[in-house]
């Protein structure tokens, strides 16, 4: 299994109910167009969504030392 250093999250979308980001306990309010990153070993999850449709762009990333390359 591999693993990621960071994770993002684009909004697609806000008319929805529900499925709220929470990254470390802290609420992130959707808003379309808005880019969540973080440390992916940070706790994370999103709630249900209770109302409409949910459209986002998910993606992992590592963090590459070019003085390594």
């Amino acid at each position: 299994i591999e693993f990621y250093d960071y994770t993002f999250i684009i909004n697609l979308c806000d008319n929805y109910k529900g499925a709220r980001t929470y990254v470390k306990s802290q609420k992130i309010e959707p808003k379309t167009g808005k880019l969540i990153y973080f440390n992916a070993e940070l706790p994370h999850n999103v709630s249900e969504l209770t109302e409409g449709k949910r459209y986002v762009i998910v993606g992992w990333y590592n963090h590459i030392d070019s003085k390594k390359l």
